[in-house]
């Protein structure tokens, strides 16, 4: 993650500011992971029976995924890490414990989340201004909040926080691997949940914000497409079914785009409706 930070505008970060930055990412773990047992083992939410669903389904059969209305990153770790413990414990975790060791796994992302967000902070001003934002997502409500459900949206920060760091140095560096790094991490956040996807639409309006009619350039053509390929790398990195199943991965891709667009109510969903309170209101 320093590498999120390197180059000639970081700056030194004392030692007492690494040590407020150790106690700042304890604090957010901890945050994270008060009461994550809350409902085991008789209760679990509703979208995260299926996902357990989905990681014994990895353990006990193959990583072939039952359904495609996600794509598999989450499922995926999870059930690596529940297969590394038991096969060190010699021993099959009951279903809640599973469970625990997967909502575990999403509050670290979120506790990791913060440490790269100070990486950003460094490199675009100071280590006081990295840790300033490192501590106010540590204790953001929301964040908090979703770090204690297995559910996509955690992972799917994390992934396009550090996509976003390596694309503001590429914008200030103009090094090509920048632009790579980031589309890899694009990747890697649309093979949490295809949501992902919309960064290669931000980015390129940026571009074009940003250099205007220069965004038309042979090489800013060439980033963008290398950009765009490394993204494809990083999405089969931990997606790689979506090759061989096709058209069930085309059918979920569809499914969650009207899902995102309609949810449950089989209406369209307008955040003025809720003014932007969704969760405090029904979480």
């Amino acid at each position: 993650m320093k590498s999120l930070s390197a180059g000639k505008s970081s700056n030194h970060t004392p030692l007492w500011h690494l040590l407020l930055l150790i106690g700042i990412v304890i604090g957010a773990f901890i945050l994270r992971t008060e009461n994550i047992g809350f409902g085991l083992p008789h209760f679990f939410h509703n979208d995260e029976i299926y996902k357990l669903r989905e990681i014994n389904h990895y353990l006990s059969e193959d990583f072939h995924p039952i359904k495609w209305h996600h794509p598999t990153f989450m499922p995926y770790s999870s059930a690596l890490i529940v297969a590394g413990y038991e096969s060190l414990a010699r021993t099959r975790l009951l279903d809640y414990e599973r469970m625990l060791m997967s909502r575990l796994w999403i509050a670290f992302l979120g506790s990791m989340t913060v440490l790269v967000v100070f990486f950003i902070g460094r490199y675009w001003h100071s280590s006081a201004l990295g840790l300033i934002s490192a501590f106010l997502l540590a204790i953001v409500p929301l964040h908090v909040l979703c770090s204690h459900y297995l559910k996509e949206g955690v992972p799917l920060v994390f992934w396009m926080t550090i996509a976003l760091g390596f694309f503001l140095r590429f914008i200030r560096e103009k090094k090509i691997y920048l632009a790579v790094m980031s589309g890899i991490f694009t990747g890697f956040a649309t093979s949490t949940k295809y949501f992902g996807l919309s960064l290669l639409l931000i980015f390129l309006l940026s571009l074009i914000i940003i250099w205007g009619v220069k965004v038309w350039q042979k090489r800013t053509v060439i980033v963008f497409g290398l950009f765009i390929l490394s993204s494809i790398a990083g999405f089969l990195a931990f997606t790689p079914y979506s090759i061989v199943d096709f058209h069930k991965f085309q059918r979920g891709f569809c499914y969650d785009v009207r899902h995102t667009r309609r949810g449950h109510e089989r209406q369209p969903i307008y955040p003025w409706r809720y003014a932007w309170s969704f969760h405090i209101q029904k979480s």
